[in-house]
């Protein structure tokens, strides 16, 4: 009976191993891969800005943070709900996994994104001097990655901006190098921009499967497709006869109807009809007789 439990038990041991081993070699594998996409973009970016009061005035409110470091859960000083620019402190990235930790900006809607301020966790002297960007395609639903790194803080107090022209409901921020640590705050300019729903139909149609394309080709049907004047006036015609072939029957039933009544005012009721019939009758048998 021992050594049946203590064979179930190294089996149950060498399987958990296997288990780490798969694991390890699969976040070696995401992190090869974005390094070798690291690879492939240009260095430097455009020229940065130093934060003005106007910039800051224009700053999109209510952002939502979010991270892949898993330090949300353990209320770690470096959490994302310090990622604010506002924060006392900052978010913090995994210096292991340099190119795949990242930090996540929820923007409250669809917006035009003009712009990312960046500062460094003044508490600690730590910044982020480059950094690269993804946002999401809300039409094509799926993460685009900014082929540039950007130029980020050489300080942990200046707040630095860097120039986009993106339209999304959320970015992520990944940090490439750093100084002392991969800390860092984080806000965004823009304003509200107009989701088009046509736009968003046209991109199902050509990404989803052909079962559930049909869907999306009905909405865009019936919301979004245009006809010339010709077309339109095609239908407008179509639609007259229509009705005014209606507006014929609607006159030959009112006729019928007035018809009908008229027939019943000057006909004899059921019962005058009977005796008529009955005193023809009589005078008939009267006419034979003689």
């Amino acid at each position: 009976m021992r050594s049946l439990q203590l064979h179930s038990l190294i089996v149950t041991l060498i399987f958990f191993a296997l288990g780490l081993l798969l694991e390890y070699k699969r976040n070696q594998s995401q992190r090869n891969q974005s390094l070798r996409n690291q690879s492939q973009l240009q260095s430097g970016g455009g020229e940065v800005e130093i934060a003005t009061t106007n910039n800051q005035e224009k700053l999109i409110k209510g952002l939502k943070f979010s991270s892949n470091t898993g330090l949300d859960l353990l209320s770690s000083e470096y959490s994302s709900k310090n990622a604010g620019l506002q924060s006392p402190g900052a978010w913090g990235g995994n210096p292991e996994l340099k190119y795949f930790t990242y930090l996540e900006v929820g923007l409250p809607s669809f917006h035009h994104v003009t712009g990312i301020v960046t500062a460094g966790n003044e508490d600690l002297r730590e910044w982020v001097t480059e950094f690269y960007l993804e946002y999401w395609d809300d039409y094509k639903e799926n993460w685009v990655k900014i082929q540039k790194v950007f130029k980020g803080n050489t300080d942990d107090k200046t707040l630095i901006v860097n120039r986009l022209d993106i339209k999304t409901s959320k970015i992520r921020v990944y940090p490439v190098n750093w100084e002392g640590y991969p800390s860092m705050r984080v806000g965004l300019i823009g304003t509200l921009a107009n989701f088009s729903n046509c736009k968003f139909y046209k991109a199902k149609i050509k990404s989803v499967e052909p079962g559930q394309r049909r869907y999306y080709q009905i909405l865009y049907d019936q919301k979004c497709r245009k006809i010339d004047h010709s077309k339109y006036q095609e239908v407008l015609d179509a639609l007259q006869k229509r009705d005014q072939k209606l507006r014929v029957q609607e006159n030959t039933i009112s006729t019928l109807t007035d018809q009908l009544n008229h027939m019943k005012r000057d006909y004899c009721p059921k019962e005058q009809l009977i005796e008529l019939a009955i005193k023809c009758k009589e005078l008939n048998r009267l006419k034979i007789k003689k």
